[in-house]
């Protein structure tokens, strides 16, 4: 300590120093002459032209954007899918060749929102689930919309799948939330229980 009296100088706080590193607080000015000084000397393998200068002055001053970016943009990331809408459950009742598959479904819509739907029925073949049909669409979801009274899988498919041939089933349904800019779009995927068209 005495040292750094002597010569007029006053370390550096361990706190300063953390934010100095992290960009937050820049004690070594650009535009001042000790502070030009010394960033010559710690880019001089880059070059000394004015306009490369300029740039990597500008870079130091600016330090701290990278960080202000990362604070809009992972928030974003963060947001969780049950922002905009949640799926408990799909249930399918199994019923005979030709009949309406009854469904029962658990969702909620929390939010507005414009997005795509693709349900893949699989047929169980003896050996492993063969994909039988795949249907999708587009949608506009809303808090207030409500499923028909008479729910079942040919709505569900917008009757892209129907009538399936006797055998078991089992369907996966996904959704794609087109979300706002600042975020990317989310995924939503629900499998149904296994259920059997019957002859």
């Amino acid at each position: 300590m005495a040292a750094f009296a002597a010569v007029g100088v006053r370390p550096k706080g361990l706190g300063m120093a953390t934010l100095e590193s992290f960009g937050w607080v820049d004690r070594r000015r650009v535009h001042c002459p000790v502070g030009r000084d010394r960033r010559v000397s710690e880019t001089r393998g880059l070059g000394n032209t004015k306009m490369r200068r300029d740039v990597l002055d500008w870079f130091y001053r600016y330090r701290w954007w990278p960080w202000l970016i990362t604070l809009l943009i992972v928030p974003g990331h963060l947001w969780p899918t049950s922002y905009w809408f949640e799926v408990q459950s799909v249930a399918i009742q199994s019923a005979p060749f030709g009949a309406q598959l009854p469904m029962q479904i658990e969702r909620r819509v929390v939010r507005d929102f414009r997005g795509t739907w693709s349900a893949t029925i699989r047929q169980w073949d003896g050996n492993g689930w063969v994909t039988w049909c795949n249907a999708h669409g587009r949608s506009n979801y809303r808090p207030e919309a409500k499923f028909p009274k008479d729910l079942a899988l040919k709505w569900w498919t917008d009757g892209q799948c129907y009538p399936l041939p006797p055998g078991r089933y089992k369907v996966s349904t996904s959704w794609r939330v087109e979300t706002p800019a600042w975020a990317p779009d989310k995924f939503v995927t629900a499998e149904s229980n296994v259920f059997e068209v019957m002859p």
